[in-house]
């Protein structure tokens, strides 16, 4: 993940903010990419890092 903890944290709570508050379209899930989700799970092209 190439933002802080807080500011995703932020975005996650953004969207359950306001996930059943629109009309239209519905929110059906969230997107988390990058090798660093897990400390326990890196990738292993990351672990030189």
């Amino acid at each position: 993940m190439t933002m802080s903890k807080d500011l995703i944290y932020s975005a996650l709570e953004n969207v359950r903010s306001y996930k059943d508050k629109v009309k239209g379209a519905k929110v059906l899930g969230v997107h988390l990419e990058g090798p660093f989700i897990s400390k326990n799970t890196k990738e292993h092209r990351m672990k030189s890092i």
